[in-house]
């Protein structure tokens, strides 16, 4: 079996559906063992919790269109 590579739309989902768990219970176990977890994934879900409790928004840097986009102005730059 191949290594599978983790692509944006993956990770969107990832910070997506942890976000809509978070929103319905805060306290749930599962969601904060995968929270804890020292990898990136871990890192990664805590990182985006951490800033929708600050924002209230959910994380727009996606890449999920097949597109670069320049971070200064997010205007779409293509390949």
């Amino acid at each position: 079996m191949g290594k599978h590579i983790k692509t944006s739309m993956d990770e969107k989902v990832i910070a997506y559906l942890s976000i809509e768990v978070h929103k319905l219970d805060p306290n749930n176990e599962t969601l904060n063992k995968f929270r804890s977890m020292l990898t990136d994934t871990g890192y990664e879900i805590d990182k985006v919790l951490k800033e929708y409790e600050k924002t209230k928004a959910y994380p727009t840097h996606y890449n999920t269109d097949g597109t670069w986009k320049n971070k200064s102005s997010q205007e779409v730059v293509w390949p």
